[in-house]
């Protein structure tokens, strides 16, 4: 099997973002990437909740206290920067740019690292 470009552009992408993340504290990330309209990169998380008052507004912990947070990190703007100031929250997760995510984290609202 010979592997196209993209995809190996796609693995080392994440590669980079999971040792980004690693040294971050955050061993248990999945990544996701999409060259669609540029590169997207979208990273998903489940975060432990240590201050509930201090979560963006609309985000709700589980009953074992986790919070699921997408993160999108891209060369371009979309919906989410343009529209949503960051974040959105929807039924089962939150999803934000990487500024939000830091902000949520310096914020104290969950546990850092997983």
């Amino acid at each position: 099997m010979i592997a196209s470009f993209e995809w190996i552009c796609n693995d080392n992408t994440k590669k980079r973002i999971k040792n980004e993340f690693a040294e971050k504290g955050f061993n248990d990330v999945s990544v996701s990437v999409s060259t669609t309209n540029g590169e997207s990169i979208y990273v998903n998380i489940n975060l432990k909740v240590v201050d509930e008052q201090k979560l963006f507004k609309g985000m709700k912990p589980c009953e074992w206290g986790y919070v699921r947070v997408q993160i999108r990190m891209s060369d371009h703007l979309s919906g989410l920067e343009k529209n949503c100031g960051g974040f959105h929250v929807d039924q089962f997760s939150a999803k934000m740019t990487l500024p939000m995510f830091e902000a949520l984290i310096q914020s104290g609202a969950v546990q850092t690292g997983n």
